[in-house]
């Protein structure tokens, strides 16, 4: 059974064509077909539904994919060989091999880390939320350099944020507490 696209989908077709799917799918003589268009071009073309797949997602380092019946990480890559890309990738017993991108499924990117950066032992997370003594809450936007430079700090109760040094924040107002959300 074919794939169903959505129109204003990216599909791939023969020879690694890339298209916009316009309508479909519609039941021909020879079997199911969509009217598509290359990305910036107004020309249409029908094109039989079978030879059209999603493209392959963007891999990455520390990303994930199932290849037989296991689980891969990607630690090193993409690499070439021809036209065939690969990756060097560690199994879930921690053996390493190349693994051709065409061999793994359900790919998933790596979780983003968090920034963060160090204080008096308290460990700061931009995007989180801090409580200080007085309950008021703070919410870091922006990384400093190092504890004494000036960073975003946003007071909640205001819609402004202030421009101040972590050691300066905590000092007047610590500690600050993370708010778990």
């Amino acid at each position: 059974m074919n794939e169903t696209f959505k129109h204003g989908e990216r599909v791939v077709g023969v020879l690694d064509m890339v298209y916009v799917v316009e309508a479909g799918p519609f039941n021909g003589n020879s079997g199911p077909f969509y009217v598509v268009r290359q990305p910036h071009h107004t020309h249409h073309h029908i094109v039989n539904a079978s030879t059209l797949r999603r493209p392959t997602p963007a891999y990455e380092v520390g990303g994930t994919a199932d290849w037989e019946d296991d689980r891969l990480t990607l630690i090193a890559g993409p690499f070439k060989y021809g036209a065939a890309p690969w990756w060097v990738t560690e199994d879930s017993h921690g053996h390493q091999d190349k693994t051709y991108v065409r061999d793994m499924e359900n790919y998933q990117p790596p979780t983003p880390t968090p920034e963060t950066f160090e204080y008096r032992g308290v460990t700061y997370e931009v995007g989180a939320t801090y409580e200080d003594r007085e309950g008021d809450r703070w919410t870091l936007e922006e990384l400093p350099v190092d504890a004494s430079q000036g960073c975003v700090w946003k007071l909640d109760s205001y819609e402004s944020a202030a421009w101040e040094s972590t050691a300066r924040i905590v000092e007047r107002y610590g500690p600050l507490t993370k708010v778990e959300s």
